[in-house]
């Protein structure tokens, strides 16, 4: 969200400052077009990351999801609008207040434990104790992305203590899931 906040301000700054540095009527120019598609890929990222355990989980994420498509939508279709380079400008610079907005309110509205929470890669090694047995993980599938949902007591995965409900599976025999 930090990072989504940054580039729509560094948007909104160009724009000020190319307001200030040249006033009146403009040509479009290829440092906005490029400062919109950075903002357009920087949102997108932080989509993916809300389509991710734990957030599919929160209800509110869901509407939040939307916020973020209705305004890039509307980003795009400013983009392509025919109408003045200030008029495009003003509207760009509305929807940048919009999303930084829309980012705060999503960070102060979340809980500690997910804003702060950390990511991290480890390799955990479970090996059966004898031919057949499962290792007793439990995973749910959303959108190629796999979760654990939780451990079977006694089983090789839920006494090597190392994973957890909401782990995701990236990797299973070296092979990307």
């Amino acid at each position: 969200m930090e990072k989504l906040r940054a580039v729509s301000g560094t948007l909104q700054s160009f724009i000020i400052s190319r307001r200030k540095v040249s006033p009146g009527p403009q040509k479009p120019s290829g440092d906005l077009l490029t400062s919109v598609i950075d903002l357009l890929q920087t949102t997108k990222a932080i989509f993916s990351w809300l389509n991710r355990y734990p957030f599919i989980c929160i209800i509110n994420y869901s509407a939040m999801k939307k916020e973020i498509i209705r305004l890039c939508m509307e980003l795009a279709e400013t983009i392509h609008k025919e109408c003045s380079q200030t008029e495009k400008e003003n509207r760009i610079l509305s929807i940048c207040r919009e999303l930084s907005s829309f980012c705060k309110n999503m960070v102060m509205g979340s809980p500690e434990v997910l804003v702060n929470q950390c990511a991290c890669l480890e390799t955990i090694h479970l090996l059966t104790t004898s031919p057949g047995q499962s290792l007793g993980i439990e995973i749910k599938s959303n959108n190629g992305l796999h979760f654990i949902t939780g451990t079977t007591v006694n089983s090789p995965a839920y006494r090597s203590q190392k994973i957890r409900p909401g782990d995701e599976v990236i990797q299973v025999n070296d092979m990307v899931v």
